[in-house]
């Protein structure tokens, strides 16, 4: 069996549909922004924000300098192993209208609470937090230790219901059903329950 996995280009078509303005940014280095490390299939490793440029040179330079016979942090094991790269994008907002657009026909309270938000200012670290989510609502490893809990108690905050309306409503992140899986699978050793 293979394990998941999202491109970060899928999760940011995923985000733009449900409103997030997110520009590429190969080669950006402003500041706040926003960063994904990719394998080289652009698999998303880790997704990070930070308010300088310093904080990602500094991981860039480290990974660089990473010795594994040495004791170290994950991050940087995680990065070599998958001989990580790393992407800057800049965020700029959330447009409302298109976020109400994605949310057309979607009911409760944690839906009401975020169309309650739709015109707000957002700040990059909630915006982090989305794109963690999205990952973890896909089902794929992300290697994020904030915002990447896997219970119930993100359930009810803003940026999870946008997380989960942007995962929901993109064919490239939506969890299959089990039927689905079961279909897709080669030689499957589950036999779906009959009806």
């Amino acid at each position: 069996m293979t394990i998941a996995t999202v491109t970060a280009t899928d999760l940011l078509n995923a985000a733009r549909a449900a409103g997030i303005v997110i520009d590429d940014g190969e080669g950006h280095d402003t500041s706040p922004h926003l960063y994904i490390w990719t394998t080289t299939e652009d698999e998303v490793l880790y997704i990070g924000k930070a308010a300088s440029t310093a904080r990602t040179r500094d991981e860039e330079r480290w990974t660089k300098d990473f010795d594994s016979h040495m004791i170290s942090v994950g991050f940087l094991s995680l990065i070599n192993r998958h001989q990580g790269i790393k992407k800057t994008f800049a965020f700029k907002t959330v447009d409302g209208r298109v976020l109400e657009q994605a949310l057309d026909g979607w009911h409760g309270a944690s839906v009401d609470n975020l169309r309650a938000a739709l015109h707000r200012e957002w700040e990059p670290r909630e915006i982090e937090s989305v794109l963690i989510r999205m990952a973890v609502l896909a089902g794929v490893p992300i290697a994020n230790s904030s915002s990447a809990g896997q219970w119930e108690s993100y359930n009810g905050r803003i940026e999870n219901t946008l997380a989960a309306v942007a995962v929901i409503n993109s064919d490239a992140l939506r969890v299959p059903s089990l039927e689905e899986a079961i279909a897709d699978a080669p030689d499957a050793q589950i036999t779906a329950p009959s009806s």
